[in-house]
């Protein structure tokens, strides 16, 4: 769950950047600063014991992390040669895959 949101939130803010970037980052920030198990604990007091909210918690806060390397990660590649050659090609930045095997 933490994998799949923050994979998301990290490709959508190093993939589109600008306003979209800024605000999903200090969205991270702001949730990186919260000390997690703490409010781990209070979550938990609030919904209730059981397996399955103890795994809601982890997978809602544990998120952060990969969403600033998943970021890092995209910003590093848009910045590659492949990449501003295949721009400077004329491709777009959505590659569709019919395209491509219609192309060959």
């Amino acid at each position: 769950m933490s994998m799949i949101i923050g994979t998301s939130v990290g490709l959508a803010a190093g993939y589109y950047g600008g306003r979209i970037g800024n605000v999903s980052m200090r969205f991270v920030d702001f949730l990186m600063v919260i000390p997690d198990l703490p409010l781990m604990l209070v979550i938990i007091a609030v919904m209730g014991r059981g397996l399955l909210n103890i795994i809601l918690v982890i997978g809602l806060l544990g998120w952060t992390y990969t969403a600033r390397l998943v970021r890092s990660q995209v910003l590093s590649v848009k910045e590659r040669q492949f990449v501003l050659r295949a721009r400077s090609l004329g491709a777009s930045g959505f590659i569709r895959a019919s395209a491509g095997a219609a192309s060959r």
